[in-house]
């Protein structure tokens, strides 16, 4: 999953993050399009969803949802979002076109990958009732018992399924504070929706009840593991990625050699502990509903850790082949990245032949590079690399 909303990504960026995928052998991208933080799409039909609700108040999400002043019932957080601020020093904000989407997927799907997209209903609608008020049970969610509501969120999926050939989209269904006895039947509706566009719904792990008449949703499990063996027992399908160990936007090393992330400490030996028995054990029961197939195999055989160690390995190779040379780093690192000082000259030199990140300036004639491994990563390549600096 690629989150825009709470940080706007450029295209070419999208791009890079697919040519990788491609490389990986990943064939399915979830893109958060939506969010409380921002809307990044443009629907035809309702132009202030990006012409306000794309641009907020504060340049990062963190400092926005720390900051923003508290909604009032006249304004539902309309002063949250400002498309001046489009252009200000402080702000932040961005959307992508319809055309710009479409050749998105394309992009995409050249190379193998569908692009799932996911529009967040009821909840995290922050920049949702600030462009429509009328929409709004307060400033955070849609109103669940109005018609027009259903109205608005049909036009929406119209317009994104036009776009996105994916057999699936998410529509959230997270984290509803104020209307939760209402959801169930809410998300009903949206599953109708859904259906009438030719699509599968798949909704975060809130959405799952014990009716017999929804198991047709699909289960994004991210907080308890254990919930999806109650899914697959209900007749769901299942996704697993519970956050603990598959959200990625934690610090996984000192944040000093990191970029800025949600925050606290997610190691990669805790991310290979995610707990999977359970689930493992329901799909034995009933075969096909855990859709997290490639997931499950990474984990046969060790073959994740064996990838993982192979990666380690290298980035080690690579650490004591600059320090063999002199070379300081900016931290230390025991992970597949190492951050050697580099010169100017010798970044120059480097770059035509090997990929490497810049990680800024380390005084007025060296700078801070990434060099990052992965399972593709060969012994060859590095001693390339090591003969050459």
């Amino acid at each position: 999953m690629i989150d825009v909303s709470r940080h706007f990504y450029p295209m070419d960026v999208l791009k890079r993050q697919i040519d990788l995928m491609d490389n990986y052998g990943l064939n399915t991208l979830h893109l958060h399009l939506t969010d409380a933080a921002g809307w990044r799409l443009e629907i035809k039909k309702y132009p202030r969803l990006t012409d306000l609700g794309a641009w907020r108040t504060h340049l990062t999400w963190k400092e926005w949802w720390a900051q923003r002043p508290r909604a009032t019932e006249e304004t539902k957080g309309n002063e949250w979002f400002a498309p001046a601020f489009s252009d200000a020093q402080n702000g932040f904000g961005g959307f992508y076109t319809q055309d710009e989407m479409r050749e998105l997927v394309a992009y995409a799907q050249e190379r193998g990958i569908t692009i799932v997209p996911e529009i967040e209903f009821p909840a995290h609608s922050e920049e949702v009732v600030a462009a429509y008020p009328w929409v709004g049970y307060n400033h955070a969610e849609m109103d669940m018992t109005k018609d027009s509501t259903y109205m608005f969120m049909a036009d929406v999926l119209a317009e994104v399924a036009d776009i996105f050939p994916s057999p699936y989209i998410h529509v959230g269904g997270d984290e509803s504070a104020t209307q939760k006895g209402l959801q169930p039947e809410a998300m009903r509706r949206i599953q109708k929706i859904v259906e009438g566009l030719g699509r599968r719904m798949i909704v975060w792990d809130e959405g799952l009840t014990d009716n017999p008449a929804d198991s047709a949703q699909i289960i994004m499990v991210w907080r308890n593991p254990d919930t999806a063996t109650e899914a697959i027992r209900l007749g769901h399908d299942v996704i697993m990625c519970p956050s603990n160990w598959c959200y990625l936007d934690s610090y996984q090393d000192r944040p000093m050699g990191q970029p800025e992330a949600m925050g606290g400490y997610r190691p990669l030996s805790h991310i290979y502990e995610v707990p999977l028995d359970s689930a493992l054990c329901a799909e034995k029961t009933s075969t096909g509903r855990l859709l997290g197939i490639q997931f499950d195999v990474l984990f046969t055989d060790d073959l994740y850790f064996k990838l993982s160690q192979h990666a380690i390995d290298l980035a080690k190779k690579i650490k004591k082949g600059f320090e063999d040379k002199g070379y300081d780093f900016m931290c230390e690192s025991a992970t597949n990245q190492q951050f050697p000082i580099l010169s100017y000259e010798q970044i120059e030199r480097l770059k035509g032949e090997f990929s490497f990140d810049d990680y800024g300036p380390a005084d007025e004639n060296h700078r801070y590079v990434r060099f990052c491994t992965s399972w593709a990563t060969t012994e060859e390549n590095v001693n390339k690399l090591l003969e050459a600096i």
